[in-house]
């Protein structure tokens, strides 16, 4: 989307939400263009990583590989520092 188009950030977020489909809740989450991916277990994070990896490939978008975080134990996000199931605001 072009930048300054009005309706611009609640339609791709639309965009991303159709994407994503079931795996929204279940093992995704997005706010824009922040995606964040969360399992128990890594064997299980590696599914899902390759499920939401393959539906922003079948939907042609690109990811900037240095922006993204694989595999982490805890983030920050939207303002939150999330760590296993520990959720407090940042510091």
């Amino acid at each position: 989307l072009p930048q300054g188009v009005t309706n611009g950030p609640p339609a791709f977020q639309r965009i991303v939400s159709q994407i994503l489909g079931p795996t929204r809740w279940q093992y995704s989450l997005a706010y824009l263009d922040d995606v964040i991916i969360y399992s128990t277990k890594f064997d299980q994070h590696l599914y899902h990583l390759d499920d939401v990896l393959n539906r922003l490939n079948d939907a042609n978008f690109r990811l900037n590989i240095n922006k993204c975080q694989i595999a982490q134990t805890a983030i920050d996000y939207l303002g939150h520092h999330i760590e296993h199931s520990n959720i407090r605001p940042n510091a």
